[in-house]
């Protein structure tokens, strides 16, 4: 994000940051010390998922997506620790 944000590669004023994982099969949650020194993980609520999308909920400006972008990002973050959770 803060990539296209400095870069200026999007002509619009604002934008809204969609989050998806897609195939999601490889796909845990924790902390580092939590899952320790892995190659994969599988996620195991209620079998196999599959995939993760979720969708925008705010826009933001481009200046949001270099200064803030770890601020979207978290945010982003969150809403996909509460979908799979």
């Amino acid at each position: 994000m803060r990539l296209v944000g400095r870069l200026r590669v999007i002509q619009a004023v604002h934008v809204a940051v969609a989050v998806g994982i897609d195939p999601a099969t490889l796909t845990t949650i924790g902390t580092v010390a939590q899952l320790g020194a892995r190659n994969s993980a599988t996620f195991t609520r209620g079998g196999r998922l599959e995939y993760v999308h979720i969708p925008p909920d705010e826009a933001a400006t481009i200046a949001a997506l270099d200064l803030g972008a770890a601020e979207v990002a978290r945010a982003a973050a969150r809403r996909v620790i509460e979908a799979v959770s």
